[in-house]
């Protein structure tokens, strides 16, 4: 994520498009922000509020660990959810 082959580095770009999203949410859509760099971590927990995922997004600091993807999927599939769930993942590496 540290590469700069873009405008500015790939996290920055991926904290961009995350701030985007959390901006499209509707007024009842509800959201969570799991980091995968190092051992995936639930960085905000389920909620509706915009203001308080921005600022786990914004808090979110780069790291040259290598991102686990897999485990954070699995962290992800743990966070109960009421209605119909969507996984955005945005990363510079391949999908499983």
């Amino acid at each position: 994520m540290s590469a700069i082959d873009i405008k500015h580095s790939r996290f920055e770009a991926a904290k961009d498009e995350a701030f985007h999203l959390v901006d499209q949410l509707s007024g009842e859509d509800q959201a969570a922000i799991i980091t995968a760099a190092g051992v995936p971590k639930l960085a905000c927990r389920t909620t509706e509020l915009r203001s308080v995922l921005r600022q786990a997004i914004e808090a979110t600091t780069q790291s040259q660990a290598p991102a686990q993807i897999e485990d954070a999927l699995a962290l992800a599939s743990q966070i109960p959810s009421a209605g119909e769930r969507h996984l955005v993942v945005i990363s510079d590496r391949p999908l499983p």
